[in-house]
């Protein structure tokens, strides 16, 4: 069985319930945990109304918002997880999609020495982003590579779809440093525990992506912000 985290932050009109029910009744081995993150709409509501009957759904209120990794670390916490053999966490706007999980998964299995796969954008030319935001997400990648150390550099931290063994879920007993940078360090988390070993992670390609509404506008405030993040993140993890 396989623990999906879901994060929602005001997603009343953007969450496609009809899709997740889908994918849920085709794949039974899947058990979705849905975190409302201290929405101030009816989030919480639509989600009780969508999944509150469905069989492998659980649905978690965070009353204040702590931010997309601190919601995914909550609800890690709260689950069962000696019931799974992995956890994985998706985006809500389902930007990507559903059947990325299903590649992920086949990749864990295959590579039973790997502790986490993650989906690397190979379409990221074609995305229609703000300059700002291109040139953000060039400086993560570049820092991150840095900051990882690895021989074989990661290239897309930041996609929102990766999937562990639950062996190390005791990564996740800490705070994040960073509301928006959580995903480099669950990969310098897990490269601390294997010791700089590259053995541990294994990408798997996202091709296509689902076509959304961006809810956050990048700016050059929002660059130096995430610098300062990784500068703190650097003296914490290396």
């Amino acid at each position: 069985m396989i623990a999906v985290v879901v994060p929602c932050f005001n997603e009343a009109h953007r969450l496609k319930a009809d899709q997740f029910k889908d994918f849920i009744e085709k794949n039974s081995n899947y058990h979705f945990y849905f975190v409302d993150d201290g929405s101030n709409d009816n989030t919480f509501e639509l989600l009780t109304r969508s999944f509150s009957n469905v069989k492998r759904c659980s649905i978690f209120n965070v009353v204040e918002n702590v931010g997309k990794g601190e919601a995914i670390r909550t609800a890690i916490k709260r689950i069962d997880i000696n019931r799974y053999e992995y956890v994985s966490f998706i985006d809500a706007d389902l930007e990507i999609p559903l059947n990325q999980l299903i590649k992920l998964s086949k990749k864990i299995s295959t590579y039973p020495r790997s502790l986490i796969v993650i989906s690397r954008r190979t379409n990221r030319n074609k995305e229609k982003r703000f300059f700002i935001r291109n040139l953000g997400s060039k400086m993560i990648s570049l820092i991150s590579q840095k900051l990882l150390r690895l021989n074989n550099p990661i290239v897309d931290t930041q996609c929102g779809c990766k999937m562990l063994r639950v062996e190390i879920v005791h990564i996740f007993e800490k705070p994040f440093i960073s509301s928006w940078l959580f995903d480099l360090e669950i990969l310098l988390r897990i490269r601390n525990y294997k010791k700089r070993s590259d053995q541990w992670i294994h990408e798997v390609s996202l091709h296509e992506l689902n076509s959304v509404n961006a809810k956050r506008n990048y700016t050059f405030k929002s660059a130096l912000h995430l610098t300062n993040q990784l500068y703190k993140i650097n003296r914490a993890y290396n």
